[in-house]
């Protein structure tokens, strides 16, 4: 068996591909954000498509950059617990003794 970081680095684990439940309150959100996309589509002319296009290419970069920085900020906090934890084993300790 693989250690994580091995698995990490091949590639088999991917939290950016982790797929959700359809019945769940994401997935119904992002079938009514389908639903409204595609209506709105249908509505506008050329012009106003070629915009809106550039529209949610710009709201995609921004939510993709704003994961990684959620991701990263996520991960340093997750060290940070672990190393606290870590270096203060006294601590747990004290509270039960």
């Amino acid at each position: 068996m693989r250690s994580v970081l091995e698995e990490l680095y091949y590639g088999n684990i991917n939290p950016g591909n982790a797929f959700f439940d359809q019945n769940s309150d994401f997935g119904k959100a992002m079938k009514r954000l389908s639903a409204h996309e595609a209506a709105l589509n249908e509505m506008l002319d050329e012009p106003a498509k070629s915009i809106f296009s550039d529209f949610l290419n710009a709201h995609m970069e921004i939510n993709s950059l704003t994961a990684i920085n959620k991701f990263s900020y996520g991960f340093k906090l997750g060290m940070l617990l672990a190393a606290h934890v870590f270096s203060n084993q006294d601590d747990l300790t004290e509270n039960y003794e």
